[in-house]
């Protein structure tokens, strides 16, 4: 009966213990705040640029033609060469114009000494007149006899010159200095036979016009320098107006070799932007696209900028106090704009931003990361982030507002500080002298002396065990 009832009570004990395990695990634990990068939003003054496309357009474009009719003896040029104004281009066959040139001055020769005889004959006329001679009208048919040859021989003249002028043509010269073309015709052809042909083109580039189409809203800075009867030309009148920039296809920028002085070899050089300016504002807002014809010019000075090339000019702009902040903070929802921001016990919340269309790139670390000028804050809408606001820099998708964080200021270098493993819940084991374990040495000692003690007490438990077996055998 006492073995039964022993046995019962150690059920009942370790059914006990089953049920208060259970009950501890199933307890909630409240997961610890997330962590997230933080930082601040940089106020300063900050230079922009507005970038519009378009296209180059030679300072000069000249198309180079056959002026008389003949047969093209040479080409004197290597296709795609700069070429100095007055420089042989092509040669006509000259053979038919120096001909014509000889008879014209043969021509010529004859009415001067037509003219001659005129002149001697009038004035035989006169004097025959004043010795009654002849009659008036025999002197009056001299004297105009007279004016006769003195036209013919303008005519005659003017022939010559036209002569001339054709034998000229048969040398074709560069008008202007610049890039030759290829030859449109090949040596021995007919040329201008019904129509000028067209033999190749020359441009000049050096300096050279960049046209580009601006939004009204873009322009309206520059109406105040448009051309007006105190200041009839168009010039640049502010400092951003001479430091244009421009971009080439390539999306490199162009630049311009200048002697570097702080090396002692005269013959080294640096690259350095050229700046262009505004020299073209068209006078008519299109009312189609709400746009407005501009033309900027540059030097051009290593011819870097070919006719027709297309490119990116960027206007410079100053934004005093631009609130700049990462441009991959800033979200879009169906509220609009948005940034999430860490408030007062670490809660994130919501603020609108108002993004403009300017946009920098700054060195974070060893990476340019791109930041967005939004507007500056505005107390009465609640609108933008103040300077010592700080703005949730990562784990945006898992940030969400009315959240407990963890903010971490951003490291040297943009990057987050490692995440704190969460502690456990179990205490850590302790001493006979209640203090934590650090190294585990005194839990071993423990472990010894438990076991050693289970040993005594189960020995003594089986020798009563024994002793009361030994009187129920002996009734």
């Amino acid at each position: 009966m006492i073995r039964i009832r022993f046995h019962l009570l150690t059920g009942l004990a370790v059914v006990a213990g089953l049920n208060w395990g259970c009950n501890r695990n199933e307890e909630f634990a409240a997961p610890p705040p997330l962590d997230v990068e933080v930082g601040n939003a940089i106020i300063e003054d900050t230079r922009v640029y507005l970038t519009f496309p378009g296209r180059a357009e030679a300072y000069s474009r000249v198309d180079i033609r056959a002026r008389v009719k003949g047969f093209l003896r040479s080409r004197d040029f290597q296709a795609g060469d700069y070429i100095e104004e007055g420089t042989t281009l092509f040669t006509i066959e000259p053979d038919q114009f120096e001909a014509a040139k000889k008879t014209a001055e043969a021509q010529l020769a004859r009415a001067n000494a037509d003219l001659d005889l005129a002149k001697i004959n009038a004035e035989r006329m006169t004097t025959a007149f004043q010795s009654q001679a002849v009659s008036a009208v025999d002197k009056d048919t001299a004297l105009a006899d007279v004016d006769l040859k003195k036209a013919q021989v303008q005519i005659e003249t003017a022939s010559l010159d036209d002569a001339k002028r054709d034998l000229d043509y048969t040398t074709v010269t560069a008008p202007i200095s610049g890039r030759v073309s290829r030859s449109l015709v090949d040596q021995g052809n007919l040329v201008g036979a019904n129509e000028p042909t067209l033999l190749t083109t020359m441009t000049q580039d050096r300096p050279i016009y960049f046209n580009f189409e601006a939004g009204e809203r873009a322009v309206v800075p520059y109406m105040p320098d448009l051309p007006d009867a105190e200041n009839p030309s168009m010039a640049p009148r502010r400092p951003e107006d001479s430091q244009l920039e421009l971009i080439l296809a390539d999306g490199t920028l162009h630049t311009v070799k200048i002697p570097d002085e702080s090396t002692d070899d005269p013959n080294d050089t640096k690259s350095v932007p050229e700046l262009g300016k505004i020299e073209f504002v068209d006078n008519t807002i299109s009312n189609t696209t709400g746009t407005i014809r501009l033309r900027a010019e540059f030097d051009n000075k290593d011819g870097n900028i070919l006719d027709g090339a297309f490119g990116r000019i960027r206007i410079p702009q100053e934004v005093v106090d631009a609130v700049k902040v990462p441009q991959a903070v800033v979200q879009r929802d169906l509220g609009g704009n948005f940034v999430l921001v860490v408030g007062e016990g670490n809660i994130v919340e919501r603020r609108v931003v108002i993004p403009t269309e300017y946009s920098v790139e700054i060195e974070v670390g060893e990476y340019l990361e791109e930041f967005r000028i939004i507007e500056p804050y505005d107390k009465v809408r609640n609108t933008g982030v103040k300077a010592d606001e700080l703005i949730v820099l990562n784990n945006l998708q898992r940030a969400r507002p009315g959240l407990e964080v963890n903010p971490k200021k951003r490291g040297e270098g943009g990057t987050a500080e490692p995440e704190q493993t969460a502690p456990s819940e179990e205490p850590p084991a302790e001493d006979s002298a209640g203090t934590p374990n650090a190294d585990g040495k005194d839990k071993g000692e423990g472990k010894d002396k438990g076991e050693g003690e289970g040993k005594g007490k189960g020995k003594g438990e089986a020798e009563e065990k024994g002793k009361g077996e030994a009187a129920e055998a002996a009734e």
